[in-house]
């Protein structure tokens, strides 16, 4: 019998504020970007010169009437880091372990570093960050989306994923005395 291991996840919260306000909700601003950008080249963005390192919503898909996904940044061809764990050792050796070769078809695979999901609905999003991606890795790259990629929305707008609740959710949060949500 296999043994349950229970993941205890930290969930973010953040209320998408567009300046000046525009006729749709993130959410709805969001999905129109995807459904014209169907493959994950179109929704890759290069983080430097020689598009190496990048940035990607790797999945999505409308769950319950919310958008979500997953973005994931990553650098090609990177390897990983690695530790010898020998315990009995004087020293620990250090190494790395390039990404595993292409599997039949060519496609290759990468390391990532880290993997926020999220999931949108109109303009709240909740999302689960890493050390390394943090809730302004997802707001630069959806701006990056709908600004430059797809001109949804004009390159003068500003797009900030808020961390701040609005008064009446913080009163029915405390009213509700919520420890955790499992």
């Amino acid at each position: 019998m296999s043994k349950k291991n229970n993941l205890t996840k930290v969930v973010a919260y953040r209320r998408a504020l567009v300046s000046p306000k525009q006729g749709q909700t993130l959410q709805q601003l969001l999905s129109g970007a995807l459904v014209n950008l169907t493959t994950a080249a179109q929704r890759t963005e290069p983080l430097d010169p020689q598009s190496t390192e990048v940035r990607v919503i790797g999945q999505h898909k409308v769950v319950n009437n919310m958008l979500c996904g997953y973005l994931s940044t990553y650098e090609r061809g990177k390897s990983q880091p690695v530790i010898t764990d020998d315990p009995n050792a004087a020293n620990l050796s250090l190494g790395a372990v390039p990404p595993p070769p292409s599997a039949k078809g060519g496609k290759k695979q990468e390391y990532i570093p880290g993997v926020i999901f999220f999931a949108v609905l109109d303009n709240h999003i909740a999302l689960t960050q890493s050390a390394t991606m943090r809730g302004s890795t997802l707001e630069h790259h959806i701006a990056w989306l709908l600004k430059s990629k797809t001109s949804a929305l004009p390159a003068t707008t500003s797009l900030v994923l808020s961390d701040e609740a609005q008064k009446a959710t913080k009163e029915r949060i405390r009213q509700s005395h919520v420890k955790s949500i499992a």
